[in-house]
């Protein structure tokens, strides 16, 4: 049994079944995360040399993990952010890469001189006090 390479063209746009095999492998493609943080800048800044590099089939995007504190009368507004300095960014960024292309990826971040870094759930829900005190107790341990 041979190749069957049925071709459809729709003003100049072409279509063969191999070239729409290789789009629904890849589509389906497991992804891996190469950078999971809560900082907005790197964020941003890994996203844009992904993009001018090439990388296609990039996911990307941000979610809250913590939960709302009910305010008061049943609102689902954070009294948290109706401080001085107006909302704290809270939320997660995430950029998730193809497995096949995670190890280019990676190389395309480390020659731009960006550390892309994954954390762990639990590290992202760590506060940042629980943060300094580990710290603090690691530099006392080693002295």
């Amino acid at each position: 049994m041979g190749h069957v390479h049925t071709k459809y063209s729709n003003k100049s746009k072409s279509f063969s079944f191999n070239s729409f095999t290789h789009f629904i492998n890849t589509l389906f493609e497991h992804k891996k995360y190469i950078y999971r943080k809560r900082d907005k800048n790197t964020y941003r800044k890994i996203k844009s040399i992904l993009k001018a590099e090439g990388f296609r089939q990039v996911s990307s995007g941000h979610y809250l993990q913590e939960e709302i504190i009910p305010g008061g009368c049943a609102s689902q507004l954070d009294p948290r952010n109706f401080g001085p300095n107006g909302r704290i960014d809270r939320d997660i960024y995430y950029i998730k890469v193809p497995v096949s292309s995670y190890d280019n990826a990676c190389n395309a971040i480390l020659h731009h001189g960006i550390k892309a870094e994954v954390l762990s759930e639990k590290e992202l829900m760590t506060s940042a006090p629980d943060k300094a005190r580990t710290k603090l107790s690691e530099l006392n341990n080693g002295l």
